[in-house]
């Protein structure tokens, strides 16, 4: 069964009792009519809580996109900064593990010494760009 067909269900049986207690078939005030109004009630908070679930999965559903691009950069940047880790951590010193042309640091042409050295990380363009994405 469906929201839908649920929340027609639920209007179909409330329409009935409602009828029930318009026709006068119950006596005004007995057990059997105070049931029927109670079970209008109940339908009607039920018809509610469904067309708010509807509602909402429909706002779930239109947002899921939108959370699918956030999971995909969210991946990017995780991978982004597990290369910066392995980078930084990079076990041949002799490279520069910073700079986009992994010159050897003591014949680096771009440079006289560590402080003149700019840093310029190989994936600082992709990691730029998902910043931007981001905002």
């Amino acid at each position: 069964m469906t929201i839908d067909e649920g929340i027609k269900n639920l209007e179909y049986g409330t329409k009935q009792l409602e009828m029930e207690i318009e026709s006068g078939l119950w006596i005004k005030g007995s057990e059997s009519e105070l049931c029927c109004k109670e079970g209008i009630a109940l339908n009607k908070k039920c018809i509610e809580w469904l067309t708010e679930l509807k509602h909402l999965r429909d706002e779930v559903h239109k947002m899921k996109p939108d959370l699918d691009d956030k999971n995909r950069a969210l991946k990017e940047a995780k991978r982004l900064l597990k290369l910066a880790v392995d980078d930084a951590n990079s076990e041949a010193e002799s490279l520069c593990a910073f700079c986009k042309h992994n010159h050897v640091v003591d014949g680096c042409p771009y440079i006289e010494s560590y402080s003149e050295c700019e840093y310029i990380w190989r994936y600082t363009d992709e990691a730029l760009k998902l910043i931007k994405e981001e905002k």
